[in-house]
């Protein structure tokens, strides 16, 4: 657990900057890419302001990537703006371990169905899990988790 916190601290910590490539996943299983590529589940996006909370990408266009030096892309179109928070928000690996055993929540196995089990929840085959959230409930304060699955 420690060792998880110090790595996604370290990931907060990294500055975000104009001109900077952006992955945000979509989980689609896109088929047009092979499952090794990273946009079988990831979009590419620009960062294209930095404030002192948010920061906004907007997508690039796989036919019209440029990556300049210092691997700096840039990209050309009118593509919607997504405004994103800062990552990390400045917790320390205390406390974003903290803030997960609070937020911690669990399935029980009476709930689960093959479909969630097999995985088929996103792209063409997906079963409806629209309502995945409701399965689960908050950890009781003496429970632990038996198995995690991602």
């Amino acid at each position: 657990q420690r060792d998880g916190a110090f790595i996604a601290e370290l990931l907060a910590s990294l500055p975000v900057h104009e001109g900077q490539t952006w992955w945000i996943h979509h989980g689609q299983k896109d088929m047009r890419y092979n499952p090794t590529d990273p946009r079988c589940n990831w979009t590419a996006h620009l960062v294209v302001a930095v404030e002192k909370e948010t920061f906004a990408v907007k997508p690039i266009d796989d036919h019209r990537i440029s990556i300049g030096s210092g691997g700096n892309a840039s990209c050309v179109g009118n593509g919607s703006l997504e405004w994103l928070p800062l990552p990390g928000g400045g917790l320390a690996a205390k406390d974003l371990l903290k803030e997960a055993r609070q937020t911690l929540r669990c399935i029980e196995w009476e709930k689960l169905t093959p479909e969630v089990l097999h995985g088929t929840v996103c792209g063409p085959e997906a079963a409806d899990i629209s309502k995945l959230f409701d399965l689960s409930r908050s950890l009781e304060a003496d429970e632990t988790i038996d198995f995690f699955l991602s």
